[in-house]
């Protein structure tokens, strides 16, 4: 099957998340846990990009962080993957959408609960 990448700058999480996964019934072969900074580190990027383009791509992470990473995901997805967006504060979730939309995306869905927004974002045809 395919691989799934993940990646987070903390250590733990990584780990945590392998766990969940094997817990979850995915087979441990199919995980490639990334430690560190796609933003900051290209080595880290290098290693999310070798894996070639993804068909979805989860980010659970600040408005602020969502938006420095639009670049990446629009050249990470497949043509018609999307980008599943989380973390988002009520407060700024038109923001994120707002950015999105200018930088070659269309909003497909948005769920607000708790005081969060998930954004559904796919690649403008």
């Amino acid at each position: 099957g395919d691989s799934l990448v993940f990646c987070d700058i903390e250590e733990g999480a990584v780990k945590t998340a392998v766990q969940n996964l094997v817990d979850n019934g995915i087979q441990a072969d199919r995980c490639i846990p990334v430690c560190g900074d796609v933003i900051q580190d290209e080595a880290v990027r290098r290693i999310v990009e070798e894996n070639g383009r993804y068909d979805v791509i989860l980010a659970n992470i600040v408005a602020d962080v969502l938006k420095a990473m639009c670049g990446f995901f629009c050249s990470w997805l497949k043509e018609d993957g999307k980008a599943v967006l989380s973390g988002i504060i009520n407060e700024r979730a038109n923001e994120v959408a707002g950015f999105y939309e200018a930088n070659g995306f269309n909003v497909t869905r948005r769920e607000q609960r708790d005081g969060w927004t998930m954004l559904v974002v796919e690649i403008k045809k």
